[in-house]
């Protein structure tokens, strides 16, 4: 509109009010200039307003003064509001991945379990890509029914809903009203292995092969351990064309197989159909035996000692909520904001070396 102003384009205004016409007084002023400067015609449901008298100019101002301390007012409220309801742990969302989508904020039978199987993937080294194409497979998409993919895995993975958890402006604030999908020191947990700055998006740490990290190198001097991979190996055959009258045999084929390798000297290596089914074969006839299900069971801990360090755990994720939960002083955030602010250079840096 503006711009048809400007243009010529456009000799009068109708609004309803003036403070339907602009709500902030920049805008206001920039506005009257223009109806000036284009001698504008500007009306409204409750009268002529005249922008070229020093009356009609007053009132356009007074009314946008007004409408802009509405806003800020209606502003305060609705944020105090969500305050009180995050403290309350009252939900801000309807429907969420893992729960059912009747806005019951109930876990869902078929997804919930996905989710508490990725927590667990997670701390046992797994692939968030590899999260993304199991969900993507079993058909469980989110609520767009879109793709899951590494990035919105990792974002989804990072809610404090999915333990229970009430945020506010990213701050946890408490615990929520709804039922957790996963329990918080299962969250917190995964939370520091995707927060580590060392991990490598997408990349596995688990191991890939059966007897990697268990074989060990045979060399002399060496004794480093080995690690599977796929490598190609020739399945034999005759190279070249054969010759005339002669019947072609099967030519040297490459086929793919893991072999274990010591990375240390790398001068060992055993390809796994050698020695995997003898380590099948010795593990089989252990569990056999009638005494192999001693092997199974948990050692005695001391079940007082064991109370007290729940008790301690429980007391100290307490302290984490509160200090979470506590408002931020004004001198902080803006000791903080200082902090994370990247310094600038000097204008003149040699005139500040000068100095």
């Amino acid at each position: 509109m503006l711009a048809d102003i400007r243009d010529g384009r456009i000799g009068a205004v109708v609004a309803w009010d003036l403070d339907r016409l602009h709500r902030r007084p920049i805008e206001l002023e920039r506005f009257m200039d223009l109806a000036d400067t284009h001698r504008l015609a500007l009306a409204t449901v409750s009268g002529d307003v005249d922008l070229s008298t020093a009356q009609g100019r007053l009132t356009a101002r007074l009314k946008g003064a007004v409408a802009r301390h509405e806003i800020e007012h209606k502003s305060d409220r609705q944020k105090r509001a969500a305050q009180q309801k995050a403290t309350r742990g009252e939900p801000q969302w309807r429907n969420a991945f893992g729960f059912l989508r009747d806005g019951s904020r109930t876990p869902d039978p078929v997804t919930a379990p996905l989710v508490k199987q990725a927590y667990e993937s997670i701390l046992s080294g797994g692939s968030i890509s590899d999260i993304a194409r199991e969900w993507n497979a079993a058909g469980a998409y989110g609520l767009t029914g879109k793709l899951w993919s590494a990035s919105t895995v990792s974002l989804f993975l990072r809610k404090p809903r999915n333990a229970g958890l009430r945020d506010h402006n990213g701050e946890i604030v408490g615990a929520g009203t709804w039922p957790p999908l996963v329990d918080e020191e299962t969250w917190r947990a995964a939370q520091a292995v995707l927060d580590a700055p060392g991990r490598a998006p997408g990349r596995k740490t688990v191991r890939k092969h059966l007897l990697t990290g268990v074989l060990r190198c045979g060399k002399s001097g060496c004794g480093g351990y080995l690690s599977g991979q796929w490598v190609m190996q020739p399945t034999g055959g005759k190279s070249g064309r054969p010759k005339a009258g002669e019947v072609k045999e099967p030519s040297g084929q490459m086929a793919h197989s893991i072999t274990y390798g010591c990375k240390s000297c790398r001068g060992v290596s055993i390809r796994a159909e050698h020695v995997e089914p003898l380590i099948y074969a010795a593990v089989a006839e252990r569990l056999a035996r009638s005494d192999a299900v001693d092997l199974l069971k948990v050692a005695e801990h001391d079940a007082a000692e064991a109370e007290q360090l729940r008790a301690e755990k429980q007391r100290l994720y307490a302290q984490i909520r509160e200090a979470e939960a506590a408002p931020v002083p004004a001198t902080m955030r803006t000791h903080r904001h200082a902090v994370d602010r990247p310094s600038r250079p000097p204008s003149n840096p040699t005139a500040s070396a000068g100095q």
